[in-house]
Order: C-alpha cells, then structure tokens, then sequence
C-alpha cells in the first residue's frame, strides 16, 4: 500500500485505478502495538529460518487467527521460504518506518480501501484512516479478525466482488458511449 501511494503521486498518469487490502498509511495505530512488533524482531533474526515453526508461529496465528492446523502449517512454510530470517527482520523494521500519511492526501487516483473489521496485523482504524486520507477514496468493511483468508471464508467473495465492481463501474458508461457514436 504505502509503495502505491508514493508510485500513484509520483506517477499519476500511470495508475488509473488502486484497491487495498488490509494497508496502512503508518503501521502502528498506538505505541504499544508498535512496540510489539518491534520486540519480534530479535526473535525473527534467531527463530525464522528454523526447522521448528514455533518463531514464524507467532506471525501465523497474528495473519489468520481463526486458522486451523493445516492453514497453520502452510501458511508457516510460506514463510520460512519466502525470506531469510535477515530478510524478515528487516522488513518488520521497514514497515514500522512506513509513513505515507502526507503523501496519501495527494492522491488523485479513485482508490478502494478494504479492510476487515478484526484485522490483527494492521489493525481496522489503520485501513480506516489511509481511506480517509486520500481524497475520495471509499472504504469497504469485510467481517473477520483474519488477515489472511482462510479456505471457504465468504468474505474472499465480497472482496472479488467489492473489487471487480469498483474496477469496472466506469466502463459501462464509457462503453455505452462509444457505442452510440
């Protein structure tokens, strides 16, 4: 999200249209959640490349709550090969760093915010303020406390659906248009 917001200023001629999930214009909505994450760091640079899930475990049942034992256990794989415990600490350091709020107001992109009321990795009132900050953009609430989505969850429906709708709302008017010329 925050790397969209910087393309979209900087580029706007290049970015029609932008939907986010679970984003954020600054990753810690209080001190304390910031302190968290950040006091996971060491144990990322010791435990996440370790045969034993139980350091990237924490981040799982973070990202999908509600997960059950199989969703657990691919989502932790997932994570052990998509980075390096060096890799995933500085990224956890990065997002911490993140501050696009003065770039988000100059947005003039149409732009679809959604987010899941329960979201525990970026929290709803985060997902709430980064719609409120870029001009025009609408907010889209999904039920769950996943951050993930979980095999069968309706939600991933109304997600598509919220999506491919904001997407394409434009299109009819302009086709119609075209067609009668």
């Amino acid at each position: 999200g925050p790397l969209a917001i910087a393309y979209a200023v900087r580029y706007p001629e290049r970015v029609n249209r932008m939907v986010f999930y679970g984003s954020f214009a600054r990753n810690s909505a209080t001190p304390e959640q910031r302190e968290l994450f950040l006091s996971m760091v060491p144990m990322m640079r010791t435990g996440w490349g370790a045969d034993t899930p139980a350091f990237r475990q924490v981040f799982t049942s973070l990202f999908m709550p509600e997960g059950d034992e199989v969703e657990f256990r691919i989502f932790n794989e997932w994570q052990r090969i998509a980075a390096t415990p060096e890799d995933a600490a500085n990224f956890m350091e990065a997002l911490m760093k993140l501050d696009v709020r003065d770039l988000a107001r100059q947005v003039r992109t149409p732009t679809l915010v959604i987010h899941r009321r329960g979201d525990q990795i970026v929290p709803y009132d985060l997902g709430r303020e980064l719609a409120s900050l870029i001009p025009g953009a609408r907010l889209f609430t999904l039920k769950g406390n996943n951050h993930a989505f979980l095999r069968g969850e309706p939600e991933v429906f109304e997600l598509l659906e919220a999506t491919e709708e904001f997407l394409t709302e434009d299109r009819e008017g302009a086709e119609s248009a075209t067609a009668n010329r």
